[in-house]
């Protein structure tokens, strides 16, 4: 047997005996993170033991060399993953070392841990070479900082340690600490980053393990302490943070441990892909509610805030090592704000006995809330020391944290501020200052739903849509200038309204119960506001209507028909109020965008935008289309064409209908009466393709209508790669289909050329669909399970006077709104109007559909028989 088949087989058993011990529960709990990655560290240390001494027994080593064999890095600090680098340091001295005896183990060492199995990364130096490797290299100090002795020549090693992680690191310790701390910030520092994101990184991410890397670099360097009861001791983190802190490392430990062994690597992201089976391997299981991953992940978000919250506390603190002149200088400098509250080196801080003093005189509560509402309206960070007191203290300050009145109003008036009001709240949650106001916030804490639908945790997605209100970033937001208007139309307590209904808008995800959110929530959020006591009624009032009708907008502008004037009237009857108009305007924007930015579209701000000026002249008593407006949108459009266009596009404004023009831009009616003129002119069909915005492009189709005209579109979209995003079919009275559609992307070279000799093909029966669908799904990207997101069709008779709406819900793939279509058309229903949202792999589609006589489908069995149709397309056409 060679010595690798040797070394193979010692291994393997050992490999298989840490696994079962890391999935052994025993005694209601499964063995720490820690002991995992040490028995792996022995594993390693073991087999490199065991090489050294063959190359000694083989005499390709001197037994007394002065050679050492130095774990550096994770392995140094024995937390080795199972398939992490192992990073090794070959130490030797020169003198009288014979330079083949250096090179024959190290390439005897090294070749044989890659040849078992070992991912290894080696350096071989001299003192003097780690020395000047300190000094110049930045990632070679800090591996060298957590070096760890082997085997070898310990005399060696002794003077390595005096000479290098001693005295070496003390040199230039100032410029490696700030070097450090840039780093951190450019990366994992930057506010503008997250550790809330849906496949998290483990190691490198917001949270991660690096962050507990670097403040423990960094504190041991400027502080020679690194272990956490050491820093509580030492004033550096509060007492309380150390059990939590230790659990959130042993977390991310295991799951990290679990995730190398499920993927056979190093792997350290956290995606889809693997987090199933990573948290039915460490105990987490279905519920009614929740999946096991959807478990999972909220306690890896609990654990990684803390882990990023604590090395941002000692990452900061470390930036300067204070002297009796710097804190002199700091007394001197400091600028009052208020009798407890200070401005000192760009932050906002408590003065000196200042948070104390207020804990006897029981106004502490009072004194937090007004360094919260400081640091909005001056738009200034809070400082670390105050941090770290706020979270030491508040569990003194008592259970009524929010009874004051005094207190009570300043939260209120934190609300009424311009700017600011989402970070401010972010940090009172990140402290615990949030759910001490609000206990019932708590319930969303890191709290995941599994639909790919929300980009993050319930509370950051809150917390994110309130940031969304504040006046500059609404600024930004705007797509054609609308929104700004209508958010200064509010006033100071209307704001505070606005930004209470955002705040508690999901409050119901929180709470246990069988019911709907909203329907949980609606208790929760009068409980909250009975207790606000310095809240006006009418406030009260228009923040449960925010709640309860939150998503009132946002279903109406993307699944019902605008262009009708009984939706509009419904809308109108349920908002009652031209300032509650407003406020669901502004809260939907917020939502919308903090549910995945990139859903805040050119068109997703179109459709709110068009029932809000809907709404606004329903509320005035305005016609929703006056003669005089069809008029002036009919000579626009002759203007825009030319004169020789004038009898054409109002012979278009007549067989279309009017009241459905003014819906359209004066460029989509333009497009439209020329690809009508084009179809006329003998074409099969004629497609007009133009962008007016930079998130979709707008299709103008003309046809012969018919039923199944638009599964065959649906179908040469689909075979050409388009991605609809909405779609508004119409029929003039003379027969010609115009449907006027949105698609992602710009229009390609050759792509209106593709679309009609595919939809040409498909009106012969000669286009390959579902081969077309099959090609692109093996192609795509693969999708991964939902909770509870089974699809759904049903119908409704009442919300239109003219047509039958059947909504659909299902988890979007390619190639559905094609199987949707055509089985509305095999079942005889003609679609009149499509309206399709898609995001995160969950489609919502409604279809306006009428029967053969183009009136309302009145049979219910006929409707019901249609709608079993769609479940069982949409369930066999499901990927696996």
């Amino acid at each position: 047997m060679t010595r690798v088949e040797s070394i193979k087989k010692y291994i393997e058993p050992e490999w298989e005996r840490i696994i079962a011990r890391h999935r052994h529960q025993s005694g209601g709990g499964y063995v720490s993170g820690r002991e995992i990655m040490q028995e792996h560290t022995r594993l390693a240390d073991t087999v490199i033991r065991r090489l050294v001494r063959s190359c000694i027994e083989d005499a390709i080593l001197p037994k007394d060399a002065a050679l050492t064999m130095v774990a550096l890095g994770g392995y140094g600090r024995e937390e080795l993953n199972p398939h992490s680098d192992i990073d090794l340091l070959i130490l030797y001295d020169r003198s009288g070392f014979p330079e083949p005896a250096l090179e024959g183990t190290a390439k005897r060492v090294v070749t044989d841990l890659w040849d078992v199995g070992f991912e290894v990364g080696n350096v071989a130096r001299t003192i003097s070479e780690c020395r000047q490797a300190a000094a110049e290299d930045g990632e070679s100090r800090t591996a060298m900082l957590e070096a760890r002795y082997i085997l070898g020549d310990q005399e060696l090693y002794k003077k390595f340690e005096r000479e290098i992680k001693t005295r070496a690191m003390r040199k230039g310790a100032n410029r490696y600490i700030l070097n450090r701390i840039e780093d951190w910030q450019k990366d994992l520092g930057n506010p503008n980053r997250t550790l809330y994101v849906q496949e998290p990184h483990i190691k490198e991410g917001v949270g991660g393990l690096r962050e507990a890397h670097i403040s423990k670099w960094i504190s041991r360097v400027r502080f020679d302490l690194q272990e956490i009861p050491e820093l509580a001791s030492n004033g550096i983190l509060p007492k309380s943070a150390v059990d939590d802190y230790e659990s959130a490392l042993d977390f991310l430990w295991r799951v990290r441990n679990e995730l190398h062994y499920i993927a056979g690597r190093r792997s350290d992201v956290l995606s889809f892909q693997f987090q199933e089976r990573v948290a039915k391997a460490l105990g987490y299981e279905d519920s009614k509610r929740h999946l096991a991953e959807e478990r999972l992940m909220q306690d890896y978000f609990l654990h990684a805030r803390w882990i990023h919250e604590c090395a941002r506390m000692v990452i900061l603190q470390s930036r300067r090592e204070p002297t009796w002149i710097s804190r002199k200088m700091d007394t001197i400098n400091a600028k009052p704000l208020t009798s407890g509250l200070i401005i000192l080196r760009e932050k906002i801080r408590f003065k000196q006995g200042a948070l104390e003093e207020a804990l006897k005189s029981g106004d502490a509560a009072l004194l937090v809330m007004e360094m919260f509402y400081r640091r909005a309206e001056l738009d200034i960070l809070i400082s670390v020391a105050s941090r770290k007191q706020i979270v030491e203290t508040l569990h003194r300050v008592g259970p009524k944290f929010g009874a004051c009145l005094r207190t009570q109003n300043r939260f209120l008036e934190l609300l009424e501020l311009p700017n600011g009001v989402g970070d401010a709240l972010r940090d009172m949650h990140n402290l615990g200052v949030l759910s001490a106001m609000v206990p019932e916030f708590e319930g969303l804490r890191s709290l995941v739903r599994y639909d790919h639908y929300h980009k993050y945790t319930t509370d950051e997605h809150t917390l994110t849509a309130v940031s969304n209100l504040d006046d500059r970033i609404v600024e930004t937001a705007q797509k054609n200038g609308e929104l700004l208007p209508v958010l200064s139309a509010l006033n100071p307590k209307e704001r505070v309204s606005l930004r209470l209904g955002m705040l508690l808008h999901d409050i119901g995800k929180g709470a246990p119960g069988e019911l709907g959110h909203v329907e949980r929530g609606m208790p929760l959020t009068n409980r909250i506001l009975t207790r606000l006591r310095t809240l006006r009624d009418g406030q009260r009032d228009d923040v449960m209507f925010l709640v309860e009708k939150h998503h009132l907008k946002s279903n109406t502008a993307q699944r019902r028909n605008l262009d009708d004037p009984a939706v509009v009237e419904r809308y109108t009857e349920e908002i009652g109020s031209l300032k509650r108009a407003r406020m669901l305007y502004l809260l939907t924007y917020g939502d919308i965008r903090a549910v995945d930015p990139e859903l805040w579209t050119g068109w997703s701000a179109a459709l709110l935008h068009k029932l809000y000026a809907q709404t606004e002249r329903c509320l005035r008593g305005e016609a929703l289309v006056s003669p005089g407006q069809l008029a002036a949108l009919a000579e626009a459009s002759v203007e825009r064409l030319g004169e020789e266009w004038k009898e054409r596009v109002h012979e278009h404004f007549r067989l279309m209908g009017g009241g459905r023009m003014p819906f359209y831009s004066i460029r989509e009616i333009a497009e439209q009466a020329q690809a009508v003129d084009e179809f006329a002119g003998g074409a099969s069909c004629a497609l007009r393709i133009f962008s007016e915005s930079e998130a979709y492009s707008t299709a103008v189709f003309a046809a012969k209508d018919r039923i199944g005209m638009f599964a065959d579109l649906a179908g040469a979209l689909t075979a050409t790669g388009v991605e609809i995003l909405s779609a508004d079919l119409n029929s003039r009275s003379d027969g010609a289909a115009v449907d006027t559609l949105h698609f992602s992307g710009d229009e390609t070279d050759g792509l209106k050329e593709q679309i009609v000799e595919a939809f040409e093909q498909a009106q012969r029966g000669e286009l390959d669909i579902d081969g077309h669908i099959e090609d692109r799904r093996r192609r795509g990207s693969q999708k991964h399970r939902t909770a509870h997101t089974p699809p759904m069709a049903r119908f409704n008779n009442d919300d239109s006077a003219d047509y039958t709406i059947i909504d659909v819900r299902a988890a979007d793939r390619i190639g559905l709104l094609y199987t949707i279509a055509k089985t509305l058309s095999d079942a005889h229903l003609d679609i009149s109007l499509a309206k399709i949202s898609t995001a995160a792999y969950r489609s919502v589609c409604i279809f306006y559909v009428a029967d053969e006589t183009g009136a309302k489908v009145q049979d219910r069995e006929r409707l019901e028989a249609a709608v079993n149709a769609l479940h069982e397309a949409l369930e066999n056409g499901a990927e696996s």
